[in-house]
């Protein structure tokens, strides 16, 4: 027979496993919610949402291995529509990805080695992104003619990868690529083209600084093509005002002022172009109408002209006899 002894033991260990069992159940109810629902965010993109999830519960059940195996899962499924958007050409959206799975990686320790991917070729595949994305920016402006743009593409690439070699000499091709418009617009007198070329280069000019010994020109040239660009247009830009030609003087005066936006005098002759054009469009305006234009009888309607009719006996047609 029990004794009394164990007669009081026996309820309270059954209350601890039916607690324990009930713990279990609902800690595996949760964790199923967390891998269900994160499967749902990675489904629809939002891939930190989904790690954000893992990370909690992690933390919550340290040492559930389903919870893990999701884990990994996640990140490998995010990876995968990393790699992806890089096939179809989608760099940007690529780099993001990547950028996401990169500013987590600290949080993967406990399965990073089971990964498909590592921290360091996940900084590798966002600098060749970057790298693909500049280029493909400057490519993309440098036939409308923004210089501007395409150096700027480079530019803020640079500050995150301070004087790297592949994307310095990236770099310095596509200014020379400018520095090659600028010379041959000019000599082809295509002096608004070569303008806008020269005119980026000066401006950025001191953004080269760490690399300008391996330029093939320094600022005193890209200053004189400036100046001969500048010039040439003005007095070109003035041979049409003498002319008569005052819309073509001002589209041409205009077009120095896109790479010398400040010119006080440009500005001013434009102005009174301007102001002349309108004069002449007005007095154009009042010119009598020739008789060749007109779809009445002038001779009916003299007030056209300004004439009043005299009182007096009527006027036959010249081909009657009155």
């Amino acid at each position: 027979m029990p004794t009394l002894h164990t007669k009081s033991v026996i309820p309270p260990l059954l209350a601890i496993a039916l607690i324990s069992y009930s713990c279990a159940r609902s800690n595996q109810a949760a964790v199923q919610q967390t891998i269900a629902g994160s499967s749902v965010q990675v489904e629809s993109g939002d891939f930190q949402e989904a790690l954000d999830s893992y990370k909690a519960a992690s933390q919550k059940f340290p040492r559930d291995k389903s919870l893990a195996a999701g884990y990994a899962a996640a990140v490998e499924e995010i990876k995968r529509s990393a790699d992806s958007a890089l096939e179809k050409g989608n760099l940007g959206l690529a780099e993001k990805i990547h950028r996401v799975l990169l500013e987590n990686f600290s949080d993967f320790k406990s399965f990073d080695l089971q990964l498909s991917f590592s921290e360091v070729s996940l900084r590798s595949q966002i600098k060749n992104g970057r790298m693909a994305i500049c280029e493909k920016q400057a490519r993309q402006a440098l036939p409308t003619g923004d210089f501007q743009k395409a150096l700027d593409a480079y530019k803020t690439a640079l500050k995150e990868y301070p004087g790297d070699p592949a994307f310095t000499a990236k770099f310095l091709k596509i200014i020379e690529e400018i520095k090659a418009v600028g010379e041959n617009s000019l000599a082809g007198k295509g002096f608004a083209l070569a303008g806008k070329a020269y005119y980026a280069l000066v401006n950025d000019f001191s953004d080269f600084k760490s690399f300008e010994k391996q330029l093939s020109f320094g600022r005193d040239i890209l200053k004189a093509g400036l100046d001969k660009s500048r010039k040439s247009l003005s007095q070109k830009g003035m041979e049409q005002y003498r002319k008569g030609k005052l819309a073509e003087a001002i589209s041409i005066w205009e077009s120095l002022l896109v790479f010398d936006p400040d010119n006080a005098d440009i500005k001013k002759s434009i102005e009174t172009g301007k102001n002349q054009l309108k004069k002449l469009q007005k007095k154009n305006d009042r010119r009598l109408p020739d008789i060749d234009d007109l779809d009445f009888d002038p001779v009916s309607r003299p007030e056209v002209f300004g004439i009043q009719r005299r009182p007096g006996p009527a006027r036959c047609p010249l081909s009657f006899s009155c």
